[in-house]
């Protein structure tokens, strides 16, 4: 979607203040855990994309309020290598890297959010490799 149209459907840029006064009109507030998903586009035209909705997030929930995202694994071995043939997985189980929580990025399906909330200085993320969450 262009920005001519994201703009048009969110009336103008949705700024954080903008973002901020939304979630707090929904009742979220300080102290509040916050688990979210969406899509940029779902908001509209975001100046400053990810980090910008995670500023508003943060505000709203401040110093004492947690933010949570599902990760998962983007590079994550496939779930039918096992049907490849036998050099092919041993090739895999030889040269994939492990699962890390610090350096492994999110699934890319998931949206940039994700990825965004993982990178932020005092982000921890679960060791699970296929469901990981991050909070902050």
């Amino acid at each position: 979607m262009d920005v001519q149209e994201l703009l048009r459907r969110s009336g103008g840029p949705v700024t954080r203040d903008r973002i901020g006064d939304d979630l707090a009109a929904l009742g979220l507030g300080p102290g509040d855990t916050v688990m979210f998903h969406t899509r940029l586009s779902a908001i509209g035209y975001v100046p400053g994309g990810p980090q910008t909705v995670i500023d508003a997030l943060l505000d709203v929930v401040g110093p004492t309020g947690t933010l949570m995202v599902s990760c998962g694994w983007n590079d994550a071995p496939p779930y039918d290598f096992t049907t490849w043939p036998g050099d092919w997985q041993d090739a895999l189980r030889a040269h994939h890297p492990a699962y890390d929580p610090d350096l492994s990025e999110a699934e890319h399906t998931n949206g940039r959010l994700p990825e965004a909330l993982r990178r932020r200085p005092g982000a921890v993320r679960s060791r699970h490799p296929d469901a990981s969450l991050a909070a902050l």
